[in-house]
């Protein structure tokens, strides 16, 4: 991944918490979309969405 030029303030910190049932949020510093291609910009957005989705159903919560 390319080096982050922004500053992503709280919305870095909210891949971090640890007080949640299930983790879900994850973040990826983007500063170009348009140096990404489609397929890794969905890659990222839904890296964590698998472990999510079988963490819920395993909890009950889905």
């Amino acid at each position: 991944m390319q080096q982050c030029r922004s500053s992503y303030g709280i919305l870095k910190n909210l891949d971090d918490f640890t007080d949640r049932r299930v983790d879900n949020t994850h973040f990826f510093a983007m500063d170009d979309f348009g140096s990404i291609s489609d397929e890794k910009l969905y890659d990222n957005l839904l890296e964590e969405f698998r472990p999510w989705i079988d963490e819920t159903k395993r909890l009950g919560i889905l």
